[in-house]
Order: C-alpha cells, then structure tokens, then sequence
C-alpha cells in the first residue's frame, strides 16, 4: 500500500541543489515535524546555507551524503510503502522520467540503505515502468492518478501493463488517467490538483475559458462522474485559484500553483507568488485543516523552472 502525503511521517526527504533560500525555510518548519534526511555531497555547504537563513536547533537533520542532479526529489526519490498493513515499510521506485539526470535515478537506492528499508523497483525486464512523481498522485488507499503522459512515456507498455506494475509495486488497483493539460509543459498533475484525504481532491481554478482551464473543466467533470472514494462517495472537490503573473496566464506566463504544496504530520507548507491571490489560498487549506499549520513559501524564484515546493 502506498502512503498518502497527509499520514503521520517520521521524515522528509529533500535534495540540496541550488534555491538555498526556499531548501532553508522547508527545513525551518520540517524539523518541527520530524526528520529532514538532506541529500547532498557537501554537509558543509548546507549548514552554511542553514546558518545564512536563520535556521536554528538542527538536532532533526540527518545527511544521506550522495550526488544528485536536480533539486526535484518527489519526481525521482522514494516512494513509502507498506506491507502487511503497517507491519512493514518498505520502499517502491521506478525508472526516473529523466534519463539526463542519472545521479538522481539512485537517490532512492541510498535513502534506503540510510534507512535500511527494502527497495522494490520497477526498473528491468520483466517489470520496467518510465514515471515521475509529480505525476502520480495517490489516495492511501487503492487509487492513483496521472495524466496520460504516464502513457506516452511507457509506448511499448499496454495500460493493462503499466496498472500491474502500479498494483505490484505500489499496491494501486484503481489507476485513473486524465488528460495532459496544453500548457502545462511537463504535464504533472500536482501543478493544478492535489489529493487531500481519502475523499477530497484541490482542483486549480482559471477564470473561465483562461490557460488550461477548459481541460482541468473537462478532467474535473470525468472525476465527477465516473470515479468514487474508497466509500463509494462522489469526492469533495476544494477549487484553488491559479493566479496570474503581472495579469497573465500560461502560456504566456509561469505556472503559479498553489496545489504543489506538501504536507509533513500538521504542517503543510504552500508555495505563494506575492500576489492577491496567495492569502485566499493559504486561507482556504486554513479552514479545510483546522488544527494544521498552514505555512507560506515564496517560490517565485523557482516557479519559472516548472515547479514549487512538492
């Protein structure tokens, strides 16, 4: 069974490559919660940047010393899962999207020798599987959802295929495909929607007819009345606005998100663009969490390489 993003966690993972400043405060509010296992080559480094940014009281940081390529560790690090209920934990991986990025491609290799949990991955013949986390978005239960670039990145896979290797390796029975969106580049689905709990689901919001609009309309209409909660409920959906940038939307601006956030035990950490827009949204994760931590980060330095915080 793979892990939902809201259940109790011992720890975070993140790699340490460049936006020292956005790395910082994720620290700043992780160790609050837990663990921060830091992937990096240069502990040095990290506790200078640390120390630059006021972060204190460093007793929850744990160093995993290898390479990486990129800072982004949910597409390509380790995936939690467990076996025999919760008897066991172990850890689920598959092959990275980004066949450039090689280094990053054995980062869950080395946070499981840190951890010492057993790696099951979906990386050679019989089962060899092409996927990035961004675009895989699962429910703790038994469901998941990507969009079809799950599919075009595996051509010589049937669906059937690629829905055993999520039912062996990941323990999802129901994998659900919706459309790639025209302006999201990298066609992840944690860029515009988000799975809260077992029966709600953070769907972005344009105004009408804007960006990708019609199709996160048409993708949120197929969840509507085609898919159900493991209760058999039709799910909660909580729209979030997409802002615009200088009064702008894709394609001819960035992809400001507030659905790519991430939560750590009742922190959830939300990346903002210093606009209008970002105190609705922080509000809105405030009043769907009552109890949680509900923590802004601004990520304009790092939306414009197609991606925040998740």
């Amino acid at each position: 069974r793979s892990m939902a993003e809201w259940e109790d966690t011992h720890g975070v993972v993140i790699a340490w490559r460049c936006f020292p400043e956005i790395l910082s405060e994720i620290v700043r509010h992780a160790k609050e919660e837990g663990l921060v296992y830091i992937v990096t080559t240069d502990n040095a480094q990290v506790s200078s940047d640390l120390a630059a940014n006021q972060v204190t009281g460093l007793e929850n940081i744990r160093y995993v010393v290898t390479g990486v390529n990129s800072i982004w560790i949910r597409d390509y690090g380790p995936w939690t899962v467990y076996l025999n209920k919760v008897q066991e934990r172990g850890i689920s991986d598959y092959i990275y999207n980004r066949p450039m990025r090689p280094r990053d491609d054995q980062v869950p290799y080395e946070v499981a020798d840190y951890v010492g949990d057993p790696v099951y991955n979906v990386d050679e013949d019989p089962f060899s599987w092409i996927h990035t986390g961004g675009n895989f978005l699962r429910d703790g239960v038994k469901a998941a959802y990507s969009s079809d670039l799950v599919l075009r990145e595996n051509s010589g896979k049937t669906g059937q295929q690629i829905a055993e290797y999520a039912s062996i390796f990941f323990g999802i029975d129901d994998y659900r495909i919706l459309s790639r969106l025209d302006y999201d580049t990298i066609h992840h689905l944690d860029m515009h929607m988000r799975i809260l709990d077992e029966e709600t689901i953070a769907v972005g919001e344009y105004p009408e007819g804007v960006a990708d609009g019609p199709v996160i309309e048409r993708n949120l209409a197929l969840i509507r009345n085609h898919y159900r909660t493991p209760y058999g409920r039709p799910y909660r959906i909580l729209r979030l606005p997409m802002p615009s940038q200088a009064g702008l939307y894709p394609p001819f601006a960035d992809y400001l998100t507030y659905t790519n956030s991430v939560f750590i035990n009742k922190t959830i950490l939300v990346p903002i663009y210093e606009v209008p827009e970002d105190e609705e949204a922080l509000q809105l994760y405030r009043d769907y969490f009552p109890g949680y931590q509900v923590v802004g980060i601004n990520c304009n330095a790092i939306i414009g390489r197609l991606g925040a915080l998740h």
